[in-house]
C-alpha cells in the first residue's frame, strides 16, 4: 500500500536506529511491513495550501513478519515504556519490565547503559519475544 502523511510523521515511520526520528511508530511498523519513502509532495501543491509538507510511503508486507499479531501489544507496552524518556539509559525501564531470572538468563544487563534510540529492531523483536 502506498500512503500519505505529513513529512514528519512519514520520517518517523522510515526513521533507522540511533536517529532522533527512530521512535516507537518506526519499530511497530517494520515488525509486519519494509517501509520508504516515494515522493516528499510541497505544501504548495495543495489547494488550499496546508501549513505542513507531505510524503508518500510505501509499505511492503513482509513474506515473514518478525512478531506474530500477538506479540503487538507486548512490543507496544515495551516500545511506550522504553521511549517515554527517550534520553534515559535503560537500566531501569529492563529491571521495570524483565525478571531478575529473565535478565541474568539473556544477559540483558548488556542493554543498560544504552538508550532507546540505539537499540536494533531486531533487539527490540527479541525483547517482545522473551517477555
Amino acid at each position: 500500500m502506498i500512503l500519505m502523511f505529513q513529512k514528519e510523521v512519514g520520517e518517523r515511520i522510515v526513521a533507522r536506529e540511533n536517529s532522533k526520528k527512530y521512535g516507537r511508530i518506526s519499530i511497530l511498523t517494520s515488525a509486519f511491513f519494509s517501509t520508504s519513502k516515494v515522493l516528499e509532495i510541497d505544501k504548495k501543491n495543495f489547494m488550499p495550501v496546508p501549513k505542513v509538507d507531505s510524503v508518500l510511503i510505501k509499505f511492503d508486507k513482509l513474506s515473514k513478519p518478525f512478531l506474530t499479531n500477538d506479540d503487538l501489544p507486548k512490543l507496544e507496552k515495551l516500545t511506550k515504556i522504553f521511549f517515554s524518556t527517550r534520553r534515559k539509559k535503560l537500566e531501569k525501564k529492563i529491571k521495570l519490565i524483565f525478571s531478575n531470572e529473565l535478565i541474568e538468563k539473556y544477559n540483558l544487563n548488556q542493554y543498560y547503559s544504552l538508550r532507546a534510540e540505539s537499540l536494533s529492531r531486531d533487539t527490540f523483536y527479541f525483547l517482545t519475544k522473551i517477555q
